[in-house]
C-alpha cells in the first residue's frame, strides 16, 4: 500500500456458544509517517477505541463484539502537499464500503439500527455468526457500560463488560455531530446495507477537548488522522509520552497531540493563516494532505 491512509477498521470477534473468540484482524501493526516519502508496508492494524456488537441471547449464542482502530501505512511530506485520490486509498471506508454487502447472504431477523422487529423479551438486534438476530438487552447507550440498550453495540471482552456504541448505517447520518459511522473489518450487513458503529471524531491537535464537532478521547488516548476523503479521526491508546523531536517507532509512542513522523514525534497543528499551534517550528502539510473534517491538519517541523 502506497499511502499514509489511516483507515478506521474494527477487529471483529465472534463470540461462539462455548465462549470462544475468533479474531479476524491483527492488532497493533503500525505504519510510521516518513519525511522521505511513502512507506510500502501494506500495514493494517486495529487499535483500541471503537464499536462492536454484542448480545446476551440464548440458542445460537451471543452477538459480535468488536473494537475499532486505525490503520497506518504511508507517508508525510515535509514540503508542499502532493495530490491524493483519498477515496480510492481508503477502500472499504469510503466509496466502496457499502458495496461489501451487495451480495451478502447473511440472514437478517432484524435491523440493528432500527430493532423494532424484535420481541419485547429480546429487544436487542445484533450480530452473531449466523447474521442479525434478536437478543436480550440492557440499558446502556452511547459511552455507557454494557450490557447495551436496543440500537447499541458493546465494545468489550464480554456482553456485560465494555462500553456501548450506537449502531449506524455506513455512509449514513445516524450518528451525533461529534461522531461518524465506522465500518467493521469484516462487513456486517443488513441486506445490502452495511452496518457500523458510531465512532468519536476527536481533535488531533487537542485530543482531550470536546466541542460541537469533536468528542474528547479518554485518558491516555491519542487522536490520529484517518487520511480519508471525509476528514475522519479516531482515538487509540497512547503508550508513550514522547513530544517534539523525540524518537518514536509507532504513533502510540508519542504523547497525545503528537504524530510519529520520520521516526520522530511531531506536534499536530492546523494549517492556515491565523493559527499558532506550534510551540517549535512551523506547521507543515502532510503529503497527501490530511484533514480533521474540513480543517487541514499538518505537523510542526
Amino acid at each position: 500500500m502506497h499511502s499514509r491512509t489511516a483507515m478506521l477498521v474494527a477487529s471483529v470477534a465472534v463470540l461462539l456458544g462455548a465462549g470462544a473468540c475468533r479474531q479476524l484482524l491483527g492488532d497493533n501493526d503500525w505504519g510510521v509517517a516518513s519525511d522521505a516519502g511513502p512507506i510500502d508496508g501494506g500495514m493494517e492494524s486495529s487499535a483500541s477505541t471503537g464499536a462492536g456488537s454484542s448480545g446476551t441471547g440464548s440458542g445460537s449464542g451471543s452477538a459480535t463484539g468488536a473494537s475499532s482502530g486505525s490503520e497506518n501505512s504511508g507517508s508525510s511530506g515535509s514540503g508542499s502537499p502532493g495530490s491524493s485520490d483519498a477515496a480510492s486509498e481508503a477502500a472499504g471506508l469510503d466509496g466502496g464500503a457499502s458495496s461489501r454487502c451487495a451480495n451478502s447472504g447473511a440472514s437478517a431477523e432484524c435491523n440493528p439500527v432500527q430493532p423494532s422487529a424484535c420481541p419485547p423479551a429480546q429487544p436487542l438486534c445484533a450480530f452473531n455468526d449466523a447474521g442479525a438476530h434478536c437478543f436480550s438487552a440492557g440499558s446502556g447507550t452511547q459511552g455507557a457500560p454494557c450490557p447495551c440498550a436496543p440500537g447499541y453495540t458493546c465494545n468489550g471482552p464480554s456482553v456485560n463488560a465494555g462500553q456501548c456504541y450506537k449502531f449506524c448505517q455506513v455512509q449514513g447520518n445516524d450518528c451525533p455531530p461529534q461522531f461518524w459511522c465506522g465500518p467493521f473489518s469484516a462487513a456486517l450487513c443488513y441486506g445490502a446495507q452495511e452496518i457500523g458503529g458510531c465512532t468519536q471524531q476527536c481533535n488531533p491537535v487537542v485530543p482531550s477537548v470536546s466541542d460541537s464537532l469533536h468528542q474528547a478521547c479518554g485518558p491516555a488516548q491519542q487522536c490520529d488522522l484517518e487520511f480519508d476523503s471525509q476528514g475522519h479521526t479516531v482515538c487509540f491508546a497512547a503508550t508513550g509520552n514522547s513530544t517534539q523531536g523525540m524518537p518514536c517507532n509507532t504513533p502510540p509512542d508519542c504523547a497525545p497531540g503528537f504524530e510519529c513522523v520520520g521516526m520522530l514525534c511531531k506536534q499536530f497543528c492546523r494549517v492556515g493563516a491565523g493559527f499558532a499551534d506550534c510551540t517549535k517550528g512551523t506547521c507543515t502539510s502532510f503529503s497527501p494532505k490530511a484533514f480533521d473534517r474540513t480543517q487541514e491538519i499538518g505537523f510542526c517541523q
